[in-house]
């Protein structure tokens, strides 16, 4: 910093600390001394077990990896008419999927 900013700031300190540094009190006042306040109060509990705990709801999303995915296939060629389920919705294994129409051979 060169000497012509250093000086007008060390002007602007000086101006803003000197005036906290004077004493409005006489010498031989008595200063009372101010209460500590008081300890706060600990409790304590013992701790229980328990089978169930509050829960939240948190909105989100999940998403899987390409490798999570399944194909699925038929063992025949045709034309899905109706489908049962949609995207992303949980399925287990035998669940109908889709009606297809087996293509005219």
């Amino acid at each position: 910093m060169d000497q012509g900013r250093l000086l007008p700031l060390a002007a602007l300190i000086a101006l803003v600390a000197l005036p906290g540094c004077s004493d409005d009190a006489p010498a031989d006042a008595v200063v009372e001394a101010v209460p500590a306040a008081e300890a706060p109060t600990i409790e304590t509990a013992t701790a229980e077990a328990t089978s169930s705990q509050p829960l939240g709801t948190v909105p989100g999303t999940v998403t899987l990896p390409p490798e999570a995915r399944v194909a699925v296939t038929a063992p025949f060629p045709g034309a899905a008419v109706r489908v049962l389920v949609i995207e992303g919705q949980g399925v287990s294994r035998g669940q109908p999927l889709a009606i297809v129409r087996a293509a005219e051979p």
